[in-house]
């Protein structure tokens, strides 16, 4: 079974392994960091992690950790095959009034259902 899982939310852990898994809510769970690729195909996933635990602990324990997750270091370095050849090549991709719009629109959308099913 696969747990669709969304920044915020959490998965539950039985009662026989609560331990130091108590949210600042006082709700029991544990956090997951998972990457994907653009498939959208999970390609790392790491659990273990305490429900109050920083996102920034969980990130530094993932690269850290041995065959970890393996972050690029050169976030502009594109791996396409015989780039050269490709003649439309775009490299920078100019802001859009329309797409501002959708996204303002989306996380007002977003954040007023997180409002109603936390009310």
């Amino acid at each position: 079974m696969i747990a669709m899982i969304r920044d915020g939310d959490g998965l539950r852990v039985p009662e026989i392994e609560i331990g130091r898994y108590r949210t600042r809510k006082g709700h029991i769970a544990v956090n997951v960091l998972g990457s994907y690729n653009t498939n959208m195909q999970f390609i790392y996933v790491l659990t273990g992690w305490e429900g109050s635990a920083a996102d920034s602990r969980v990130l530094h324990d993932a690269i850290t950790i041995p065959n970890g997750l393996k972050v690029p270091t050169d976030p502009l370095e594109l791996e396409i095959p015989e780039a050269d050849s490709i003649a439309e090549f775009i490299s920078t991709i100019e802001t859009d009034p329309a797409w501002s719009n959708w996204r303002d629109e989306l996380a007002t959308t977003m954040y007023n259902e997180w409002l109603n099913r936390n009310a």
